[in-house]
């Protein structure tokens, strides 16, 4: 029973920073597909840098939009569009924003 405590003690909290490695992925991969849907956005209608987008544009009800629905951030945070041009960011965890390049510098610190 003891040895099995002490795999408990090592292995839970391996998993839960796997898991939450897991959400930063995921949240990660979200901005990169809502970024590339601003950028095709703003080339197809000739929308310069600075202006804004609305998830109205992006996410239509047919299908017909950049994205075929509206990402959701595994961490229940929110997701930021921002003006084209500017990277979108997510509010992860509710506490902390976090955009593209922050989260690839948190999953591969030698690249940081």
């Amino acid at each position: 029973m003891g040895i099995f405590g002490i795999v408990l003690m090592i292995a839970v909290p391996t998993w839960l920073k796997q898991r939450e490695l897991a959400r930063g992925t995921a949240c990660q991969e979200n901005l990169k597909k809502i970024d590339s849907s601003k950028e095709q956005y703003a080339l197809e209608t000739n929308t310069s840098n600075g202006s804004t987008v609305s998830w109205d544009v992006l996410v239509k009800p047919d299908r017909t939009g950049y994205l075929q629905a509206t990402p959701q951030c595994p961490a229940n945070g929110s997701y930021t569009l921002n003006p084209i041009g500017q990277e979108p960011v997510c509010s992860y965890n509710g506490q902390e924003v976090y955009s593209r390049k922050q989260y690839k510098h948190m999953l591969d610190p030698v690249d940081g």
